[in-house]
């Protein structure tokens, strides 16, 4: 039988101060190093040294923070310098080095445009492997903005077919309803794939306001779909007249009252019949009013946001 633990043989477990202590002599260490090297690079820049040892230096220093803007502008600067051998030999060396620093700084915004601006400087870029690396990263992060953004970039620049990203989009959202980036990159595609054709973007949207029920009743508290709903029912109102609208906002409205039967103070379910109510021929004003002010019992910090919107409808 094991002897009870005593504080000698206790592991011992760091105070929270005592960590944050550490945190702050690790950063004051750094800065140490980092200080001289930012001073010596401003110098080299300014005397207009495009040198291996300065473009080392840069990457020294982003190796540490990648957030300094300048030494990124100044890295393309060298960059821009080299000539066509020099460049050809360095171009898979800086993606590979790029590529490692995204999982340590995923949402770095410079990370992300410096491989934007690198990836087209030689005659044939090769989009498909950097589609590969972005639906690597949303593995890491389904919601990495920066990485969807980039995504849509090479995208573009590939010519992707616009089914096989709206496939993408929807393996993200079955495995997440909470990604909004997903959704998002959603309400991005479908009108492109669906440019000219407003009959078929409106069958489009019938049938994601039938997928998207079933993020309502998986994460109803979540804003994702909530935002992306509307957006369909927008959409859905530019694209169809004023009957087939009706129709669409009459089973809309059913769909929210059924899930009000089982959630009754779910604000964004409450939030939404409001809009639906709004966009009938004639509005019922006084319901309107009672349902934001119903939600003001509900949701009290979005107080006046409610306030707001039953001004607007009282006109």
């Amino acid at each position: 039988e094991s002897p009870p633990a005593t504080m000698h043989n206790q592991r011992k477990v760091k105070t929270t101060m005592q960590k944050k202590m550490e945190m702050l002599q690790r950063s004051r260490e750094r800065a140490q190093e980092y200080i001289p090297m930012l001073e010596k690079l401003q110098q080299m820049r300014k005397e207009g040294d495009g040198s291996k040892e300065a473009l080392e230096l840069t990457t020294a220093i982003l190796n540490v923070s990648t957030d300094r803007y300048s030494v990124w502008n100044y890295r393309r600067e060298i960059i821009e310098k080299m000539d066509e051998e020099t460049f050809i030999s360095f171009y898979p060396t800086e993606l590979t080095w790029i590529q490692l620093l995204i999982p340590r700084h995923p949402k770095s915004y410079w990370i992300w445009f410096h491989r934007k601006w690198i990836i087209p400087r030689v005659a044939e870029p090769n989009y498909t492997e950097e589609l590969g690396l972005c639906t690597k990263a949303l593995g890491l992060d389904q919601r990495n903005f920066h990485c969807w953004n980039y995504r849509r970039w090479v995208a573009t620049k590939s010519e992707t077919p616009l089914a096989d990203e709206l496939a993408f989009t929807l393996t993200k959202v079955e495995e997440n309803f909470s990604n909004y980036s997903a959704w998002h990159q959603r309400s991005y595609l479908l009108p492109k794939f669906y440019a000219g054709d407003s009959p078929g973007l409106l069958a489009a949207i019938v049938e994601e306001l039938e997928m998207i029920q079933n993020a309502f009743y998986t994460s109803p508290e979540d804003q994702s779909a909530w935002f992306y709903h509307r957006w369909l029912v927008g959409t859905a109102k530019k694209h169809s007249d004023t009957t087939e609208f009706q129709t669409l906002v009459d089973g809309e409205l059913e769909k929210i009252d059924e899930l009000l039967e089982e959630e009754p103070e779910l604000k964004w379910a409450i939030l939404t019949r409001v809009f639906l109510l709004a966009e009938k021929p004639t509005p019922d004003v006084p319901t309107l009013v009672s349902l934001l002010g119903s939600l003001e019992t509900i949701n009290p910090p979005h107080t006046q946001y409610y306030r707001t919107l039953a001004d607007q409808y009282l006109g």
